[in-house]
């Protein structure tokens, strides 16, 4: 099991000194949503991440169900493109602060 979320940078700062501290590395990774993974729910509707579902841009998802090209039709969608941008856009925080430089959330005010 992994921690995959935007808590794992947090968690490795809590957890760096720890004699064990390469093996807890191994099951966590920090927020990578809409860059590298993908929240798909029970209804078969994609979300850039699972705390996107009903908020912002994202009130509904693109179905996944009735796309033909996965790549083309969600990968590459508009919503999902900016979604990415934006991301990519926003400041980060020094090291220091964070396990690793985490962006601030496009949904919540938080890092």
């Amino acid at each position: 099991m992994k921690i995959r979320s935007c808590l794992a940078p947090k968690f490795l700062n809590a957890v760096t000194s720890r004699s064990n501290f390469k093996e807890l590395q191994t099951y966590s990774e920090p927020c990578e949503s809409g860059l590298f993974s993908a929240y798909i729910n029970v209804e078969g509707d994609f979300f850039p991440c699972s705390f996107m579902e009903g908020r912002l841009d994202w009130k509904t998802g693109i179905s996944v169900k009735e796309c033909k090209s996965f790549m083309d039709d969600i990968w590459q969608h508009p919503r999902t493109k900016k979604f990415r941008e934006d991301l990519l856009s926003t400041e980060t925080i020094p090291k220091e602060n964070c396990f690793s430089p985490c962006r601030k959330c496009p949904a919540y005010e938080i890092y």
